[in-house]
């Protein structure tokens, strides 16, 4: 590795003064001399600017020639580099650093190497605890020490404090509300068996109220453990000890935060039974939106693993640091010398759930930052729904706990940051379009202004997110969000939900494509249990994207009216069918040998080209060129100035499903996306050729047709 490790220096006397006076601030009171380093940990300060950005930048050459210089060291900097050193036992003088204001929170440290195409990455944060004197540095605000065991009394007395806060309504929390005490599942576990550390199931009464807990896990496979008909009957009386690990976490959660009644699928589900889970499946919604808090046990793998302890939970080390010299009061004056500490830790990974940003820092300008890898339960489909609808979540990852709300949030190691009382994104409020107009989501950089919020984020925050998720089984997919839908129906009054698209935004929700990764292709789903129609983003596998999303209002709505639903036949051989009425064009299958491109042209106009996007990743074959299909026209685009302005990569031309005919008809499936005229192969777009075209068509006032998807 480039660039030698420097031993510490085991003393460093220092000077009063931080950093040579500068001369022209010599009989200036009112300007002390400030280290050019690392600017005294202050990030706004008289007469120093640290550029535009909220971050303080320097190399480890730099720090270490002010930390251990013979005359005048800076304190501040020999402070990093002591604290620095004695975590990592080594400093990089080659390395970058970069130091982020976290306001009253932990200075969160930076290093890395410029150039390495797989940066050698050192996180840490330092900080002073709520039982150590003040750190004299701005920067250096304080925190908590993270505990080993999670529900440590500091830990349970940071959760009480964190629901206590959100259940008023206090503070920060704006956006939440006080709960109601709703009525209880069909089943809940009753963890308070007359005093004792039994369990029992508790078969609830119409109409019984009362606040419960919920816990979102991975199964990690069969549980043995889990709830039939067989034992049903005995588990009213007691549940089996010892219960899998991560089921006794949740129990000794719900008791310690003071709470009776906690609901567990594997526990509270006939898991035997299918009309049972059907039933109880159907209230999932129900369940997850009344809970008065989710547990979410994002540390553990499985239903035994747990999630309180090591080696599930292993929090992040930590070094103290004492210090004892002059502290200035900015005028180059010593006060007194004050014995203090400050403490240094690797930065964990937090939940890891790529959707809350409890550890989601990035140095500013940087083209790459390592991201941590979710936790399986974060990868989990039927989680969304879970996380999305419950209104508040404590999350148990494997370095430190979390809680998630509409409002905020926010981690262990952090709660003591202000500035982390927020979301960059949103995980909880996607139901709720009100507070997207002020928080930033996933589907913030998708919206247009145009579209209904509402709209947007069922495309992004729901499809989008859902099919990057795993499955056990694939077609689970619109189980795993009927929930989800359930809620929205409340919010598009009037609307009407079809297999993962809504009626009233049928044409914009056709426009969904197959997102291609090296790592994940894409297949046709076909279920005989679940049969999926081709037109729903749901019938393959892969990720799901819509690209146009946020353009839709800039291009031209093509004529399209929707006839009919017309629900699976009662043997389930045939899917959902989609009657409409839409402008239907006749392509052709080509392909561009030099570019490997497989593309259609109009048959009516061959020299157009139009690109497209395959559903199934690895069916085009070149065979197929020349093959007939139906182009569907949604949407097109003629050339836009402004919009060519905003976004010189956004195609004229038309836009909506490909189709192929079933056998001789009259069904079609929907094979792909027409997205306008491919750019990789047409060299000059200005001639905007496709978008005429496709304006001349639409001019001619062409009869639309009735088309039959299934």
């Amino acid at each position: 590795m480039d660039g030698g490790c420097s031993e510490l220096q085991p003393e460093i006397e220092y000077n009063s003064n931080p950093a040579p006076p500068q001369p022209e601030n010599e009989n200036n009171e009112d300007n002390a001399a400030i280290c050019s380093v690392c600017n005294g940990l202050e990030l706004h300060q008289k007469g120093y600017s640290v550029s535009s950005n909220r971050y303080l930048k320097f190399t480890g050459l730099d720090l270490q020639t002010s930390a251990l210089a013979r005359v005048f060291p800076c304190p501040s900097c020999a402070m990093l580099w002591n604290l620095t050193f004695s975590l990592f036992g080594k400093i990089l003088t080659s390395s970058e650093w970069s130091l982020s204001s976290l306001e009253t929170g932990p200075l969160d440290l930076f290093i890395w190497r410029p150039g390495s195409p797989l940066p050698d990455e050192l996180r840490a944060e330092i900080y002073s605890t709520p039982d150590d004197l003040p750190a004299p540095w701005y920067l250096v605000g304080q925190s908590y020490h993270v505990s080993e065991y999670g529900l440590s009394a500091s830990c349970v007395s940071l959760a009480r404090q964190w629901i206590d806060e959100c259940t008023r309504a206090h503070g920060d929390h704006t956006s939440c509300v006080e709960p109601e005490v709703p009525i209880l599942p069909t089943r809940v576990v009753d963890v308070e068996v007359n005093g004792t550390d039994c369990c029992r199931l508790h078969v609830t009464t119409p109409g019984e109220r009362s606040h419960y807990f919920a816990l979102s896990h991975c199964w990690g496979g069969s549980i043995p453990y889990k709830t039939t008909t067989g034992n049903f009957s005995s588990r009213l009386q007691s549940l089996p000890t010892p219960l899998p690990q991560t089921f006794a976490d949740a129990v000794a959660v719900t008791r310690a935060l003071g709470f009776r009644y906690l609901w567990i699928d594997a526990l509270c589900i006939l898991q035997d039974s299918t009309e049972d889970w059907r039933a109880e499946a159907a209230k999932m919604a129900e369940v997850y939106s009344n809970a008065y808090l989710t547990i979410s046990a994002d540390a553990a793998k499985d239903s035994y693993q747990g999630f309180l302890r090591p080696p599930s939970r292993s929090v992040p080390t930590y070094k103290t640091w004492t210090y004892d010299f002059p502290i200035l009061d900015g005028k180059i004056r010593p006060l007194s010398r004050v014995s203090r500490r400050v403490h240094i830790r690797t930065r964990g990974d937090g939940t890891a759930y790529p959707y809350l940003p409890f550890h989601y820092w990035e140095p500013w300008g940087l083209d790459y930052i390592s991201r941590p890898e979710p936790s399986k339960l974060a990868t989990r489909g039927w989680v969304l729904q879970e996380r999305l609808l419950a209104p508040r979540s404590l999350h148990f990852g494997g370095s430190e706990m979390a809680y998630a709300c509409r409002s905020l949030c926010i981690c262990e190691c952090s709660a003591k940051a202000h500035s982390w009382r927020r979301q960059d994104r949103k995980d909880k409020v996607a139901l709720y379009p009100e507070l997207t107009e002020t928080w930033s989501s996933d589907s913030e950089q998708e919206f247009d202004g145009r579209t209904p919020r509402i709209v947007t984020n069922w495309r992004v925050d729901v499809v989008q997110r859902v099919a990057r998720l795993d499955f056990t089984v694939p077609s689970d997919r619109l189980p795993a969000v009927a929930g989800l839908a359930k809620s929205f129906e409340k919010l598009r009054e009037g609307d009407q939900y079809m297999h993962g698209l809504w009626r009233e935004t049928l044409a914009g929700d056709l426009l969904w494509g197959v997102f291609r990764s090296k790592s994940h292709s894409s297949e046709r789903l076909m279920s005989k249990e679940w049969p999926v129609p081709s037109w729903s983003w749901a019938s393959v596998t892969g990720g799901i994207s819509y690209r146009w999303n946020k353009y839709l209002a800039d291009f031209h709505a093509a004529p399209f009216e929707f006839h009919a639903l017309q629900e699976e036949s009662p043997n389930n051989s045939i899917p959902p069918a989609l009657i409409a009425k839409s402008i239907l064009v006749k392509v052709k299958m080509a392909y561009h040998q030099e570019k490997r491109l497989f593309y259609v042209v109009p048959e009516e106009d061959e020299s157009i080209r139009l690109s497209i996007t395959w559903n199934e990743c690895n069916t085009l074959k070149e065979s197929m060129v020349g093959e007939s299909f139906i182009c569907m026209v949604l949407f097109y685009n003629v050339l836009d100035f402004m919009l060519h302005l905003v976004d010189p990569t956004v195609p004229n031309g038309p836009y909506g499903p490909l189709l192929r005919l079933v056998d001789d008809g009259p069904n079609y499936h929907r094979v792909g996306l027409v997205n306008g005229e491919d750019k990789k192969i047409v060299e000059h777009n200005y001639e905007n050729r496709a978008g005429m075209w496709i304006d001349s068509v639409l001019r001619a006032k062409r009869d639309m047709s009735i088309v039959r998807l299934i």
